[in-house]
C-alpha cells in the first residue's frame, strides 16, 4: 500500500509561473460562505452561482454555440 506522502512526493513541483497563474485565478473567484454564492469575474464578465440554484451570467455580449439544439425548459421564459 502506498502512503499519502510517497504519492505527494512523486507529483511535479509547482513552478513560480504556475503559482503566479493560480494567484491571478484566485483573484477572479469570490466565495461567500454564509450565502453559499460562487462568483467568477474577468473584466466586464461575471458568472454567479447561488446555493438556491440561481445562475446569473453578465457581460457585454453573451454567445451560445451548440452542435445540436439549445433547449430551454422553464415555467416562464422572459425574452426582454
Amino acid at each position: 500500500m502506498t502512503s499519502h506522502f510517497s504519492r505527494a512526493a512523486s507529483r511535479p513541483r509547482l513552478t513560480d509561473e504556475t503559482l503566479e497563474k493560480l494567484a491571478k485565478l484566485a483573484e477572479m473567484i469570490e466565495i461567500s460562505g454564509p450565502e453559499g454564492t460562487l462568483v467568477i469575474r474577468n473584466g466586464a464578465s461575471q458568472i454567479r452561482l447561488s446555493a438556491d440554484g440561481t445562475i446569473s451570467v453578465k457581460g457585454k455580449r453573451i454567445l451560445q454555440e451548440a452542435e445540436k439544439n439549445v433547449a430551454l425548459r422553464a415555467a416562464w421564459i422572459d425574452l426582454n
